[in-house]
């Protein structure tokens, strides 16, 4: 079965709702047949390729070891998300304004699957903490089940390790 969630109208949805869709995606591991927003196909997303990831990961390891510190902007310290725009917009690969987990998937980001899923791609992670928002974290994926991310502090991590908390992917919009 298939479920739509426009994720435009997630917050708009009953408290009933979201624990719904919330069971779903636990249930599924982010790995069901659902789409998050149908209308994404018909925007053109980035052409990820390994000049696009290289310049990518270079950017990131710029900042490995540094300190997760929340609402904080980078460059000395970030949060999941201002990594993640510092990455894409200091790289040269996309200028990504700096906002929230929830903002890069919404407005910068088609969603795909995770069959589709390649380096370069943006991998999202929901109830990490009570956000408010259906994400609540962040990370550049880079392949091998691995992404680079604003933990505590910036480092690689096994996407295995956060499964239970995965949400998506995105392609960044063109």
């Amino acid at each position: 079965s298939e479920l739509y969630v426009n994720p435009y109208m997630y917050l708009s949805l009953s408290e009933k709702e979201k624990e719904k869709y919330q069971e779903y995606v636990l249930k599924t591991k982010g790995e069901g047949s659902y789409h998050l927003n149908g209308s994404a196909q018909n925007v053109p997303s980035l052409n990820i390729d390994d000049e696009t990831v290289k310049k990518l990961v270079q950017e990131a390891n710029k900042h490995l070891g540094k300190r997760y510190v929340f609402g904080s902007s980078g460059p000395n310290t970030f949060d999941c998300s201002s990594f993640v725009c510092w990455v894409f917009t200091h790289s040269g690969v996309k200028k990504m304004p700096r906002t929230t987990a929830w903002l890069i998937y919404k407005n910068y980001c088609n969603p795909i699957s995770p069959q589709e899923a390649k380096p370069g791609d943006i991998i999202f992670f929901h109830s990490t903490y009570k956000s408010g928002t259906p994400i609540s974290h962040v990370g550049i994926y880079v392949g091998n089940g691995m992404m680079i991310h604003a933990g505590d502090p910036v480092q690689y991590l096994k996407v295995s390790y956060m499964q239970k908390y995965f949400y998506g992917f995105g392609r960044p919009k063109q």
